[in-house]
């Protein structure tokens, strides 16, 4: 019999309205994997608010806020990257359009002439 394994979710740190990560719980934990280094994975509020006092959890925390400017600059690049990919995927389907319209006109082609051939032989055939 097949199994689905279930993967916890990655916590992710709430920003406050000024912009500074701060720790926040969900009401519902099923299991959670932090983002902080950790290789535990929380399944109770409680044990996730423990880990949330850890050395690691705060510097990582400590480490996040100090980087924002720089998830945002990341940010920016993946906008960017993700408007240059879509317009490669609209110049793809354009070009897919195309050669489905030029297909379509070699296959009328085709029975054109295979229609043409046909009578062509019949007409050598009638000859005999």
């Amino acid at each position: 019999m097949n199994t689905v394994a279930v993967t916890p979710d990655d916590y992710l740190p709430y920003m406050n309205s000024d912009g500074v990560y701060i720790d926040k719980i969900s009401t519902q934990i099923k299991s959670i994997r932090c983002g902080c280094g950790t290789n535990t994975i929380f399944t109770t509020n409680s044990k996730l608010k423990s880990h949330f006092k850890t050395n690691i959890h705060r510097e990582w925390l400590i480490l996040l806020n100090l980087e924002k400017h720089n998830h945002l600059k990341e940010l920016e690049k993946y906008k960017t990257l993700c408007n240059s990919q879509k317009k490669i995927i609209q110049s793809q389907q354009e070009i897919i359009v195309k050669n489905e319209t030029l297909i379509l006109q070699q296959q009328k082609k085709i029975h054109l002439n295979e229609t043409e051939l046909y009578k062509l032989r019949s007409s050598l055939y009638d000859l005999d």
